[in-house]
């Protein structure tokens, strides 16, 4: 097959990739523009358009179809499959992360009523982590494209009591939960992104024109986008590109990878594809070589399995000396290796207009250096946690959501006081005046506020008059949403909930700052999905606020 393509690993994957198409299909403008090409992420996709226009030469180019794997336009497939059941029935379901989530939470609520099986009186912050483990246990099922029906083969007699329960559990529910994803008329995505796959597939047999299709940095580690692969490398024009392939160790090894190396998924890939690895065809723009050959044979060789280790002793490709930019850094905990990373980060960046990266699997590393950076002014894109819990908007609910619904802090109402769109009504001098004396007469001469009845009584006692109107005006307006102690309706509570945002922000000339802030027009479209998907939805008042913020986690 003349049509599998490697980038090795010491080549930019995405630079490659852009002069291997516009070497093959750039002379012609308008043949370019009807290309299509697959890539794993959006984010991938964003980079690549950049890529290929900074390489493209002329005066104007009409893009290709970039576009994720993911991202597989329904309405672009349903002009080629026409009356097709299993398209129509995809059509017609919803994949609301909101729907399916809430959905799980109360099948799980109604079955611990009958059973107890979780405990007796669980709220729903505690339904919500069940659901969450439910979910990723149901997608990984998704994923592999198995069903729960076998579960009924399992002895009992070889699992712990514990362990007993849930398998009782998943029984039920297991035979249950397609039906009730059916009656609701909801879909998981991981079905329906196979289910949408599988769709582009025959579309693929089936398309009439032969403008060639690209499909690049995946390893098809989803049976679906195997499928996939296999699919394009058997059409006229279709192109796959994989990346970092190691044709360095031996067949033998290869051909005996364990599941936790690196290389197994191109290994599963390549047996999929039906293609000897030799076979694959090496892409290799020299301008484009990040690292000598020394460095990829290493990691090679490091990875290679435990019971091969005695080849180290005989590698003559990797010599030392010419192993740059490959270093070795012992620290004694995750705090001196944050402080080491950033280090490193920042002497990158101090005379250079460079990009850098940190990739790691450690969440809490990762959070400690994008604290250190932030000391610097470091402009940090955390792909991690790039969502609408992190915007300053919905930072900004939850922290009205969770003031009364914690253990008194001080600290808490300050964080709301503090804010920059915090106005309450009033002209920013009196305001600010009247929030400084406020701190400094009530709370820093009163070390024992524990509750705000306490700071009621003192501010009370207080003979500013300004200060009684500015702190009256306030604590009514945060009272709107303290007054629904006894509402477990999801949607009024944020409704409250935003009310409450909406006029704490307000300023003297009546604008409403809290809609100017980053992730309002996102907040707002998150309050219609609500009221349009899960309106009836319970959630008890004292959890409301980590629930508002797991679901914007996603």
């Amino acid at each position: 097959m003349k049509n599998i393509f490697n980038i090795k690993a010491n080549y930019n994957f995405l630079e490659s990739l852009a002069s291997l198409i516009l070497e093959k299909y750039g002379q012609d403008p308008l043949y370019l523009a009807k290309i299509t090409i697959l890539l794993p992420t959006r984010r991938a996709c964003r980079n690549f358009r950049d890529i290929l226009l900074k390489q493209y030469n002329k005066n104007s180019i009409i893009l290709p179809k970039i576009k994720a794997i993911g991202d597989i336009n329904i309405e672009e497939i349903a002009l080629d499959i026409k009356n097709n059941n299993h398209l129509q029935e995809l059509q017609q379901y919803s994949r609301s992360f909101l729907k399916y989530h809430t959905l799980l939470i109360d099948e799980i609520r109604k079955f611990n009523k009958k059973t107890e099986l979780f405990g007796k009186n669980i709220n729903v912050k505690q339904l919500n982590l069940i659901a969450k483990n439910l979910e990723e246990f149901l997608n990984e099922i998704d994923r592999e494209e198995l069903d729960l029906d076998n579960l009924d083969n399992i002895k009992e007699e070889d699992i712990a009591s514990h362990k007993q329960k849930i398998l009782s559990f998943l029984r039920n529910f297991g035979s249950n939960w397609r039906n009730i994803l059916r009656k609701n008329n909801i879909q998981s995505k991981t079905i329906y992104q196979n289910q949408l796959i599988d769709l582009y597939c025959q579309y693929l047999q089936n398309k009439s024109d032969d403008f060639p299709i690209i499909v690049a940095g995946s390893t098809g580690s989803l049976k679906s986008t195997s499928r996939l692969l296999k699919q394009i490398s058997q059409i006229k024009n279709g192109d796959v590109v994989i990346f970092g392939l190691d044709k360095n160790i031996d067949d033998n090894i290869f051909e005996n990878l364990t599941e936790n190396h690196p290389q197994f998924m191109l290994y599963k890939l390549l047996n999929n594809l039906k293609i000897a690895r030799s076979d694959v065809i090496d892409l290799e723009f020299k301008k484009f070589k990040q690292r000598n050959n020394n460095l990829a044979n290493l990691l090679s060789y490091s990875f290679l399995p435990a019971e091969k280790s005695d080849i180290w002793t005989n590698i003559k490709d990797v010599t030392e000396n010419k192993i740059d930019n490959f270093n070795l850094i012992e620290c004694k905990n995750t705090s001196d290796e944050a402080i080491m990373t950033t280090i490193i980060m920042l002497k990158e960046l101090e005379n250079k207009n460079n990009n850098i990266a940190l990739i790691t699997k450690d969440s809490n590393l990762s959070k400690a250096v994008k604290n250190l950076l932030s000391r610097f002014n470091i402009n940090i894109d955390d792909s991690k946690n790039n969502n609408l819990v992190q915007s300053p908007a919905a930072q900004y609910l939850i922290s009205i959501a969770k003031f009364f619904n914690s253990d008194f802090k001080v600290s808490n109402l300050l964080s709301i006081l503090k804010h920059n769109i915090t106005k309450a009504g009033f002209k920013s001098d009196f305001y600010d005046n009247n929030l400084e004396i406020f701190e400094l007469e009530i709370l820093r001469k009163n070390f024992s506020l524990r509750n705000i009845e306490i700071i009621n009584k003192k501010i009370k006692e207080s003979k500013n008059i300004e200060l009684k109107k500015w702190f009256k005006t306030v604590i009514n307006t945060l009272n709107i949403f303290q007054n629904l102690k006894n509402e477990n309706n999801f949607l009024k509570l944020l409704e409250l909930n935003i009310e409450c945002a909406q006029r704490l922000s307000q300023n003297d000339e009546k604008q409403i700052l809290f809609n100017n802030i980053k992730g309002s027009n996102e907040i707002n479209t998150f309050y219609e999905s609500i009221k349009n998907e899960i309106n009836t939805f319970k959630a008890e008042y004292e959890v409301y606020g980590d629930i508002l913020q797991e679901f914007l986690s996603n």
